[in-house]
C-alpha cells in the first residue's frame, strides 16, 4: 500500500481492489463455482433466518435501527454514496479506518462491478481465490455468504518508522440473486460477532 494515511474512502477503495483483484485471479486461473455448488452450510450468527432488507430505503431503516453503542464502541454519522452506505463505531485510525463497519454496496448503481452482478457472482467468484483470504463460505436457502481474515499493511510515514498491519476480519452476505451485499468488518472476532447481530436485530427474521 501506499505511504499515506488511510481515509475511510481510501480504506473502502483497498477493500474494492482486493475484491476486483480476486475476480482478475479467477479469471486468469479457472471459473467460479457455480451457485448449485456451493456448499450447504448454515450461515454464520444464524443470518440464514434474517429478513434482509431488500431496496435503498429499507436498508436505511435498518442502519437507522442500529444501537447506538456496539462492543463499547461509538456510532458514527452515516456515509453514503451512489453506490453504497456505511455505519461505522469507534474512533477512526488514520491508518486503518474504523475498528467496526457495517457496509451495503449496490453493484447495480456502481461503476466497479458489473450493472448485473450479484452477490451470488460476488461468493462464487472470490471462494475460488486466495487473494480474498476467505476462511469459510457458503449457502443456506438464497442466501450466500464469505468469511475471511485479510492483513491489511500499512507503510511507515517517516523513514525508520516500523510499518503497521492489521487483521481484517470480514463477514459479507447476501441472497444469491441480490444487487445488493452487506459486509461486517471488525478488527477482531469479538468486534464481528456483536456487529452482526445488531444488524440480525434490526433486520428482523423472516416469518415461520
Amino acid at each position: 500500500m501506499c505511504r499515506s494515511r488511510l481515509t475511510l474512502v481510501q480504506f473502502l477503495l483497498a477493500i474494492a481492489l482486493s475484491m476486483a483483484a480476486s475476480m482478475v485471479n479467477v479469471a486468469a486461473t479457472g471459473t467460479p463455482v457455480p451457485l448449485g455448488g456451493l456448499p450447504d452450510v448454515l450461515a454464520p450468527y444464524g443470518l440464514g433466518s434474517v429478513m434482509l432488507p431488500a431496496d435503498r430505503d429499507a436498508i436505511g431503516a435498518v442502519f437507522d435501527a442500529l444501537p447506538e453503542v456496539i462492543a463499547g464502541e461509538g456510532q458514527s454519522p452515516r456515509v453514503s454514496s451512489v453506490d453504497r452506505i456505511v455505519v461505522s463505531y469507534g474512533e477512526t485510525d488514520s491508518r486503518f479506518g474504523s475498528p467496526l463497519m457495517l457496509t451495503a454496496l449496490s453493484f447495480a448503481d456502481g461503476d466497479f462491478f458489473p450493472s448485473d452482478f450479484t452477490a451470488g457472482d460476488f461468493v462464487s467468484m472470490t471462494s475460488q481465490t486466495d487473494d480474498y483470504e476467505a476462511t469459510a463460505f457458503g449457502r443456506e436457502g438464497d442466501l450466500v455468504w464469505i468469511q475471511s481474515e485479510t492483513t491489511v499493511s500499512i507503510g511507515a510515514d517517516t523513514l525508520g518508522t516500523p510499518d503497521a498491519s492489521r487483521v481484517l476480519h470480514t463477514l459479507a452476505w447476501g441472497e444469491a440473486g441480490s444487487l445488493w451485499l452487506f459486509a461486517a468488518t471488525a478488527g477482531s472476532p469479538d468486534g464481528l460477532a456483536p456487529l452482526v447481530a445488531a444488524f440480525a436485530a434490526a433486520a428482523g427474521t423472516q416469518p415461520g
